[in-house]
């Protein structure tokens, strides 16, 4: 999600400067204008204690950040309360060995935020089990489930 972010890549850094809150908006003028200008690549700022301020060139840009500032900051709340360490992955290009692979990573890249989980999710839900029901004892369903399994294991063992 971080390459949603103008500016941003997979491996680069996001700083998202931080003001202090003050009793009336105009008030925040002169502390968000330097938060500003030292991060230039920055787009929000956070306020403590209120919310964040995010911008784009256009009102779909900005749309599309605040989708995926949202998500990283859901995600990093969620790692830090797993007690994981995000600051360094330790995972390499994972491989089925048989050229072919499920893309669990849309939201905000290929589809809006909203379409995964009004359209996606449900969909998901409701033919899984199915699915699973249909073509649980292949090869390739197993090999899927292990895969599955492993990187969930991963997930909750590194930190």
């Amino acid at each position: 999600m971080i390459k949603g972010i103008k500016g941003h890549g997979y491996y680069d850094e996001l700083v998202v400067p931080i003001i202090e809150n003050t009793a009336y908006e105009y008030e925040l003028t002169e502390s968000l204008t330097k938060a500003i200008e030292a991060y230039p690549k920055a787009t929000a700022v956070l306020v403590r204690n209120h919310g964040i301020y995010i911008w784009g060139d256009t009102w779909i840009s900005a749309k599309t950040q605040a989708e995926c500032y949202h998500y990283l900051f859901d995600a990093a709340l969620k790692l830090r309360q797993l007690g994981i360490d995000w600051t360094t992955p330790k995972h390499g290009l994972i491989q089925s060995g048989k050229g072919r692979c499920i893309v669990l990573d849309i939201e905000g890249t290929t589809t809006p935020i909203s379409f995964v989980t009004e359209v996606l999710f449900p969909y998901a839900r409701d033919n899984v089990g199915r699915h699973l029901a249909l073509t649980y004892g292949t090869p390739e369903t197993a090999d899927d489930i292990k895969l599955l399994r492993s990187q969930v294991r991963f997930m909750f063992t590194s930190s």
